[in-house]
């Protein structure tokens, strides 16, 4: 039952409910959502069609940003990625937005934490 689950509100300022998981392969400092890097089970919702700046909506999306620490979003979705010129529709090889969110999304099996 619905109850049986808990359902939490990300904040992305929330120093003490986030988890420091070092630097992405570009450099950037990554903070997490702590119940999420410590839950057990992690279900993530979303929908995917083509985005602007980041290829596609969906999938890594749901980690970084969708849970990140602000930092790791404004470092992620600052100009100097925005104005790469594979960040755009439908682009996810060589999207370096794409490509960190990507290495991001799962708290297991990354080669950089």
């Amino acid at each position: 039952m619905a109850r049986d689950y808990r359902c939490l509100q990300h904040d992305a300022f929330d120093d003490a409910g986030l988890v420091a998981l070092g630097q992405t392969t570009l450099g950037h400092q990554v903070r997490v959502n702590r119940a999420y890097i410590e839950a057990d089970v992690r279900v993530l919702t979303g929908f995917i069609e083509p985005h602007f700046f980041a290829g596609f909506s969906g999938g890594p999306k749901a980690v970084l940003p969708s849970l990140a620490g602000a930092e790791s979003v404004f470092s992620n979705h600052g100009a100097a990625m925005i104005g790469h010129p594979n960040a755009t529709w439908g682009v996810t090889d060589g999207n370096p937005i794409w490509e960190e969110m990507r290495e991001v999304r799962s708290p297991r099996g990354r080669r950089s934490w």
